[in-house]
């Protein structure tokens, strides 16, 4: 089924198949990057992991996840103190 929305696609939009990912990655990269942010603990680990790997991992994604390396938003101590002591 993906392959055939594929070649629909990129024959109604007169694209490459390489534009059409490069696309797909361009416009899905902000919401993996938020989706990983709202999740916090290992997603962020993973996240990191992935923009770290820029010989597999398409650019929009390693430009999107690389804000995990150092400017993940923080968390109240509050919430940090009681994740502790649980």
């Amino acid at each position: 089924a993906i392959l055939w929305w594929t070649s629909v696609l990129t024959r109604r939009l007169r694209i490459r198949g390489g534009q059409l990912w490069d696309t797909a990655y361009a416009i899905t990269a902000p919401f993996i990057y938020e989706s990983i942010v709202g999740l916090r603990g290992l997603w962020i680990k993973t996240g990191q992991f992935i923009a770290s790997r820029a010989d597999v991992t398409p650019e929009p994604f390693v430009r999107s996840l690389s804000r995990l390396q150092d400017r993940v938003p923080s968390s109240p101590f509050a919430d940090v103190a009681a994740a502790i002591a649980d």
